[in-house]
This record gives C-alpha cells, sequence and structure tokens, in this order.
C-alpha cells in the first residue's frame, strides 16, 4: 500500500499543474479554460493505459483534485472565472465554482472508483485518502499559501476517510 500512496502522490504533484497549461495557449484560451480545468486531462494518461497501467490516471485525477478545489476558493471575476475557449472566450461568471467544485468532486470519485477496482479490499480507498490529503496540504500551503486551501483539499478524503472506519466497525472481529 505505501508504494501505491507514494506513486499516487507523484503522479498528482505532476498534474498540480496541468490546468494552468492554459497560460501558455492564451491565443487559444483563457487562463482557466473549461478544457484545462475540468477532469479532462486525465485522458492523457487514460488514453495510454493499456501500456501504463490506470495507477497514472488515478494520480493524475488527485492532482486535478486538489488544483481545481482550491481554485473553486478564488472569487469568480475575471481570471477567478472559468472560460470558453476561442472563438467564445466567455467566461461561466458564477457558475465558474460550480464548475471547479463539481470537476474537483467528479476527479476525486473517477480516482476512487480506479483505486477500489486496482486494490482488493481498502487498501486502494486508504491509497486515495493519504496521497490526496499529503498532496492537499502540501498544494494549500506551498503553492495557495493558504491554511483554508488546505483544509478545503481535506473534505473529501475526510469523508472516504470516515466512510473506511465505518466499514471497518462493521466487520465481525476474529
Amino acid at each position: 500500500m505505501i508504494w501505491r500512496t507514494a506513486v499516487l502522490a507523484a503522479i498528482a504533484c505532476l498534474f498540480l499543474a496541468v490546468p494552468d497549461v492554459d497560460l501558455m495557449l492564451l491565443s487559444l484560451l483563457h487562463h482557466r479554460s473549461i478544457l484545462t480545468h475540468s477532469a479532462l486531462p486525465a485522458l492523457i494518461p487514460f488514453l495510454f493505459r493499456r501500456r501504463i497501467g490506470l495507477m497514472p490516471t488515478a494520480g493524475a485525477l488527485i492532482g486535478l483534485y486538489v488544483h481545481l478545489i482550491c481554485d473553486a476558493l478564488s472569487p469568480s471575476v475575471g481570471f477567478g472565472q472559468v472560460w470558453l475557449p476561442a472563438p467564445f472566450k466567455m467566461p461561466l461568471g458564477g457558475l465558474s465554482r460550480l464548475w471547479l467544485a463539481g470537476n474537483a468532486a467528479l476527479c476525486f470519485l473517477l480516482a476512487q472508483g480506479i483505486c477500489r477496482r486496482l486494490s482488493p479490499g481498502l487498501a486502494g480507498l486508504v491509497a486515495v485518502v493519504l496521497a490526496s490529503a499529503g498532496v492537499g496540504i502540501f498544494y494549500g500551503l506551498v503553492n495557495e499559501r493558504s491554511l483554508l486551501s488546505a483544509a478545503v483539499c481535506l473534505v473529501f478524503p475526510g469523508l472516504l476517510g470516515l466512510s473506511i472506519r465505518q466499514r471497518l466497525r462493521k466487520r465481525p472481529s476474529a
């Protein structure tokens, strides 16, 4: 389980910056593009799943989850909004936070589903909790310089952790 958590966390760290690739493509995309600030970038490792397996996709989804949930805390004005790509280049306005939070939740749920499939029992879910919590705290404190961002990153891993705890309590003792 330790190696799985480490792999998830390492790939998640690589994908933390992926949503901001739109900054290099400003002629086509606006910052906080609806294409890059979504679950879509996780399709990159998913397309290579036969060669590299599904673990990189789960790690990518965790990195995207952390980035998107932190971005959802930003004010929905100017660069803080999610934007449609060219030729439209229109902001989502007040729906930006909903888009970011919804995609963050989707990323977390997909990562959880992949890890549940790859690991029997609760090991995969525990790896998701540990990797997403660790990467979330790191990103929130170091990149965002915000205790609130770090705390918000713990919401989904915390809920999953509570769910795991409940499952363990229901198991009969040996």
